[in-house]
């Protein structure tokens, strides 16, 4: 399978170039990273990410966040929407880090309204796992890439990565930039090898 590999080196090229940051900048700890997969369900990269560095610059460690008054919490959670569930998940994260600062994926998703994504976000990030954080980018990726849908693939989209971050990151950022709902194939990286190449629309 070639389409993983072209999409780390894409990615890679990108950093290089200073074309794409991660959401939550330079720091790339379990705390940002987890973050960050909460804030961004449901909501697009480009209203979550403000709200994300808001809290990374006001809050820098989960002790601090754990401090602040949760009316404070709910302002800036409310330019996102799903306030309640977002504030349980943040608090709930920020508990389980101050007593464990390096948690497993299973302590991950033990807090309420954290899932699969932002536990495995965290696995491949922080700590470079070969596993997939799959929304509705990855899924659309790997499905017209190879024709089969995530969850026939996915263990061997990921079993080659030399680095899994880049990676799962590579494969998220592809969904939001070419492989859209309508795609952009003619700036895919993984055209030439895609199942589906020119003949998806929508």
């Amino acid at each position: 399978m070639k389409a993983p590999r072209i999409v780390e080196r894409w990615l890679r090229g990108m950093e290089e170039r200073g074309e794409y940051e991660p959401a939550w900048g330079d720091r790339e700890d379990v705390y940002s990273v987890a973050l960050a997969g909460v804030l961004h369900q449901r909501t697009r990269r480009e209203l979550a990410e403000p709200v994300l560095r808001e809290l990374l610059r006001r809050y820098p460690e989960p002790s601090d966040l754990l401090k602040a008054p949760e009316d404070e919490l709910k302002e800036s959670l409310a330019r996102i929407g799903l306030v309640e569930r977002r504030l349980k998940a943040v608090l709930g994260l920020a508990r389980l880090l101050s007593e464990d600062p390096e948690p497993s994926g299973e302590d991950l998703l033990s807090v309420p309204g954290v899932g699969p994504y932002t536990a495995n976000l965290v696995r491949a990030v922080v700590y470079r796992e070969r596993v997939l954080p799959v929304d509705a980018n990855v899924r659309r990726v790997v499905r017209r890439s190879t024709g089969r849908p995530v969850g026939d693939v996915g263990a061997e989209w990921v079993r080659t990565a030399r680095d899994p971050r880049d990676l799962a990151l590579g494969t998220v950022e592809l969904g939001r930039r070419c492989c859209r709902l309508e795609p952009e194939c003619e700036e895919c990286p993984i055209a030439g090898v895609c199942a589906e190449q020119g003949r998806v629309r929508g």
